[in-house]
């Protein structure tokens, strides 16, 4: 997700989708054993990409 997060804000498109939807079918494993999970995943990748891209949690630079 926070890679997604990122070439979106770059304006990069995804050209290996392929190995996207590997990627995405194992996070459905996991999002059907425990649907919280993807919630927390998401928050992570946010917070991960913000660090990355020196956002404080304000939302400021």
């Amino acid at each position: 997700m926070g890679a997604s997060f990122l070439n979106a804000f770059a304006g990069i498109k995804d050209t290996n989708f392929k190995n996207s939807l590997a990627y995405l079918k194992r996070w459905l494993k996991l999002l059907e054993d425990d649907p919280k999970m993807l919630i927390y995943a998401a928050q992570k990748a946010h917070q991960a990409a913000n660090y990355i891209l020196g956002i404080d949690q304000e939302g400021e630079e």
